[in-house]
């Protein structure tokens, strides 16, 4: 599945902070996502590696989807009319129909793409 690598090291980035990072991940349905577009082959991950991978931690549960949570955590970051940000990714591929759900559970939220 598509990855969501969010710019948190530069200062200047609205993703800096960290309830933003939050946001984005209580505002997408990812067992939905692999229901519909995985074919019974994915996982729902709530990290980077999957529980067959070395690497992988039982013990981080994720955020589950919560769309008023992740409007909470947007205005109180400051940003109650939502955020734009820009995605990149998944363009002439299969990965580009994951990116188009990602946006629209984004942008249901007040995430929208400035693309």
């Amino acid at each position: 599945m598509e990855e969501l690598l969010p710019d948190s090291l530069n200062a200047d980035s609205i993703l800096a902070d960290k309830r933003v990072r939050q946001a984005v991940e209580y505002a997408i349905d990812r067992p939905a996502i692999v229901k519909a577009l995985g074919h019974g082959y994915w996982q729902a991950l709530t990290q980077m590696a999957n529980e067959s991978v070395y690497g992988y931690d039982p013990g981080i549960e994720g955020r589950p989807y919560n769309p008023a949570k992740a409007k909470q955590l947007l205005a109180e970051a400051g940003y109650p009319d939502g955020i734009t940000v820009k995605l990149i990714g998944g363009e002439g591929t299969e990965l580009e129909k994951i990116l188009m759900v990602i946006k629209v559970y984004l942008e249901a939220v007040g995430i929208k793409d400035r693309r």
